[in-house]
């Protein structure tokens, strides 16, 4: 039995969520009907999926979905031009209808103190991945903690849709933590279609 069965289906359980107004991570700019990312990782039911499905007035729908084994879900966000979740909906893996939830407050900001010790550097890289080759730039951040160094590594190309991210330098291709794979741009293309039947 899936922890989803035991635990009853998401549509049971929509009105236990909420969605955040800045749940969009994207940028608006890049939003356009059709286009779609797919990311992979490390594991099975790793997969992150990102489509623009559809319009609603001015505003866009795009789904977001999550592999992660029996918590496998959706989000349909309707997307204004300022990038803002005005409307959300929640569906879990297996079902067939998209179930409305409350959008709510922004998390409040917290300070968060000190910045942290580190190295951010810039350079031009070329990354491949399975989506292709890609003309990037690779941002570097190391930082040293109790005698060891730390370095994480994010490409970014103005090739790639930000559905997902919001960078000046593109959209995301790739991220490896120490020489270790975090996740890559798995596919890319403009013809996604709606998952589900979109609400009205």
């Amino acid at each position: 039995m899936s922890a989803a069965m035991f635990f009853g289906s998401l549509s049971e359980n929509a009105h236990r969520f909420e969605c955040a107004p800045n749940a969009f991570r994207g940028d608006p700019a890049d939003l356009e009907e059709g286009r779609f990312v797919v990311y992979g990782g490390p594991g099975a039911a790793s997969a992150l999926t990102s489509r623009v499905v559809g319009r609603l007035g001015d505003d866009w729908l795009m789904e977001d979905w999550s592999a992660a084994g029996p918590w496998a879900s959706g989000w349909l966000y309707q997307v204004g031009r300022d990038g803002r979740v005005r409307k959300a909906w929640v569906a879990g893996n297996s079902e067939r209808v998209w179930v409305e939830v409350r959008v709510g407050r922004a998390p409040m900001a917290f300070e968060s103190g000190p910045e942290k010790p580190g190295e951010t550097s810039i350079s031009e890289q070329s990354k491949v991945v399975n989506a292709g080759s890609f003309a990037c730039k690779r941002v570097r951040f190391t930082m040293s903690h109790a005698g060891e160094v730390f370095h994480s590594d994010s490409w970014y190309s103005k090739d790639v849709w930000r559905l997902r991210n919001h960078s000046e330098h593109g959209g995301l291709v790739a991220v490896e933590a120490n020489g270790e794979v975090v996740t890559w741009l798995d596919e890319m293309g403009t013809d996604a279609k709606p998952t589900l039947p979109l609400p009205k």
